[in-house]
């Protein structure tokens, strides 16, 4: 009897361990709106990153980098120079970029393409994903950055 009760207390274990297996992640749980923000440069600069993910394949990423400790230039108006002051921002926004991609979710991998203006030019990059609660998780063979989701 002992050995019937530790074999089906066994059985209850395997059971349990494997029904926790791991989430399969899918298109529906990507789609929407998923940003980051980080400071970089020394805090001298911050980078914002958002991907879009829409529900027919395709994804908007956005990435802007401004400066922390920006200020506004003076004019002084004169003749001399009646335009904005040579060598100063207009803005703090150091950069920017917009790029379209399709995307394809196999599993936990997600792969991004982008087509650029030639057809036969595209790049692909491949992510592993993970998605916990309202936070993803993108990670390559260099990097790994974390996105929370957007209301």
């Amino acid at each position: 009897m002992k050995k019937f009760f530790y074999s089906i207390l066994l059985c209850v274990i395997a059971l349990a361990i494997t029904s926790c297996s791991k989430h399969d992640i899918e298109t529906n749980d990507l789609i929407g709106k998923w940003e980051s923000t980080e400071v970089i440069d020394n805090g001298e600069k911050t980078k914002y990153e958002c991907f879009t993910f829409e529900a027919d394949g395709s994804c908007l990423y956005e990435t802007v980098v401004t400066l922390n400790n920006w200020e506004e230039p003076k004019y002084d108006n004169t003749p001399e120079d009646p335009n904005f002051p040579e060598g100063e921002l207009d803005s703090n926004i150091v950069s920017s970029a917009y790029l379209n991609y399709t995307y394809i979710l196999v599993d936990d991998v997600l792969y991004l393409i982008a087509q650029f203006d030639y057809p036969s030019i595209s790049k692909e990059t491949a992510y592993t994903v993970s998605i916990k609660k309202n936070t993803l998780t993108l990670t390559n063979y260099k990097t790994s950055t974390t996105y929370t989701k957007a209301n």
